[in-house]
């Protein structure tokens, strides 16, 4: 082994080469591991696209003289908050509704439910 072989520049060199090597393997695993979630968060998406579906048998929304947000989005948040019970009545309502006795955000798009489905909405989904 000759000395030039193991001159401090040619370490210097290959050092050099690893780091970067590593780099773009750091650099690709982090791109495929994005694509890979963000594939997740769409399908995920698509799968809440069904808990929004508004269904034509359900009693028409209450009357609101302004509503804060488009319809189409208050529409989905009441078709959400009637297919997906087992989620809203986790979720705290912050209007202060609990004072009307409210337990949950469930309470402030469902009045009543039925065997059948929804009885009355509530009112308190469009504030």
């Amino acid at each position: 082994m000759t000395n030039s072989q193991n001159s401090p520049q040619r370490k210097k060199t290959i050092s050099g080469r690893f780091w970067f090597g590593s780099a773009i393997v750091l650099i690709a695993a982090a791109a495929l591991g994005s694509r890979v979630y963000f594939q997740q968060q769409a399908t995920e998406l698509r799968d809440d696209s069904q808990s929004t579906a508004w269904d034509s048998s359900w009693p028409e929304l209450p009357e609101s003289v302004s509503p804060t947000h488009p319809i189409e989005f208050i529409r989905a948040a009441y078709a959400f908050a009637a297919r997906r019970p087992d989620v809203v009545r986790y979720l705290p309502c912050y209007c202060g509704c609990e004072k009307q006795g409210h337990q949950s955000l469930q309470f402030c798009f469902v009045k009543k439910r039925t065997a059948s489905g929804i009885a009355e909405w509530d009112h308190m989904g469009f504030t």
